[in-house]
């Protein structure tokens, strides 16, 4: 198997995190084969480096110990995180329909009073999907008018 330097260093971080995540949670091999479906050949295979760990088998073992998509690729397994990006207040709305702007005015007023539930998001959300406009933009309490 010839890599290159970006390939050899992803799979020696990919390595590394499979061994850490053996030892930190205790795992056999064979535990973790079982976890993943696979056998637990084929995880000694990547353990003796007679197979490169490769995308497909990092995923399982992410979405099997509930790791964040990607976590393998990382040293140390940290994810960078992606900074939320501010709202800030615009004066452009161009792009966006009077309906985009009577739905984000609605669950802006809400969030400021503090009346957001589960429910009353989904009935916004149901409003705004079936494209019915709220009667009065201006009034947060509830989503329907």
């Amino acid at each position: 198997m010839n890599l290159n330097s970006y390939d050899k260093q992803l799979a020696d971080v990919r390595l590394a995190n499979l061994r850490a995540i053996l030892e930190q949670r205790n795992l056999t091999q064979a535990e973790l084969a079982d976890m993943v479906g696979l056998s637990a050949g084929a995880v000694s295979q990547y353990m003796t480096l007679r197979a490169q760990v490769g995308r497909s088998f990092c995923r399982k073992v992410e979405t099997a110990l509930g790791l964040p998509e990607g976590a393998m690729d990382h040293v140390n397994m940290k994810v960078p995180v992606e900074p939320i990006p501010v709202m800030l207040p615009s004066t452009s709305h161009a792009g966006l329909s009077p309906l985009h702007l009577a739905f984000i005015d609605v669950f802006s007023k809400a969030a400021k009073q503090g009346v957001i539930t589960d429910a009353y998001c989904l009935e916004l959300m149901q409003n705004f999907i079936s494209m019915q406009a709220p009667t009065d933009a201006g009034q947060a309490v509830s989503p329907g008018g």
